[in-house]
């Protein structure tokens, strides 16, 4: 079923797109629901559409060689999913999986490359936020090979706070999503148990506040600090 043209309309890649353009990428999309746990792609499945998320989040997951879940990008409403092999490659780089309940615009490839050709400013967008998930790669790649674990999982907090944090009446940061301990620990990198670890710490030194599958940060300028000393 046609997709409204104002989801296209409102999202920065296609903002500007004139009004027969945007509804002849919106007669061809389609909106799909996952609920939380549940696969849009799966990792060397073969790339077909181009995918944005509407609402909720969802995160790229690349399984290694030894069997390790490392969550490589974060992505929420308005963001592309596995832009570069959606583009580029003949498969993709990782699994997407739905952190919460998620709805998800999928576009054909193909319509997405036409635009491209004729329209400079979706493939400077499109180019921009590339540029972004390869720089972002190649932090991730840095910060597994040279951060400790607590090093990484403040990191991780604090993209989070970026992407998904709300201030709550005390003063404190509540991240608008459900986040398990295990979740924490495939996008930093680190073991469930060390997470663990880290986080009573933190909330001994009144860090954060863990509640079930939420967590509140107290003082982000101390995951900073984290962050840049090293714990």
């Amino acid at each position: 079923m046609p997709i409204a043209v104002t989801l296209l309309q409102n999202n920065l890649l296609f903002a500007s797109l004139a009004a027969e353009h945007l509804q002849k990428l919106a007669d061809t999309a389609e909106i799909r629901t996952l609920k939380r746990g549940e696969f849009l792609f799966h990792q060397d499945g073969e790339r077909e559409s181009f995918c944005l998320v509407l609402s909720g989040v969802m995160r790229l997951v690349q399984v290694t060689e030894a069997g390790k879940s490392i969550t490589m990008h974060t992505a929420i409403a308005g963001e592309p999913l596995a832009i570069l092999y959606a583009l580029i490659g003949d498969t993709f780089s990782g699994s997407a999986e739905a952190m919460e309940e998620s709805e998800i615009i999928v576009l054909p490839t193909s319509l997405v490359w036409e635009l491209m050709a004729t329209h400079s400013v979706v493939t400077l967008n499109i180019l921009k936020m590339a540029a972004g998930r390869l720089r972002e790669a190649h932090n991730r790649i840095r910060e597994l090979s040279t951060e400790n674990a607590e090093q990484r999982i403040a990191r991780t907090v604090l993209r989070l706070i970026d992407k998904v944090g709300a201030t709550n009446p005390n003063g404190g940061i509540d991240l608008d999503m459900r986040l398990t301990r295990q979740d924490l620990a495939e996008m930093s990198g680190t073991t469930l148990e060390t997470v663990s670890r880290t986080l009573k710490a933190w909330e001994r030194l009144g860090i954060v506040q863990c509640h079930r599958e939420k967590l509140t940060i107290l003082q982000r300028a101390e995951l900073s600090r984290i962050v840049i000393d090293g714990g």
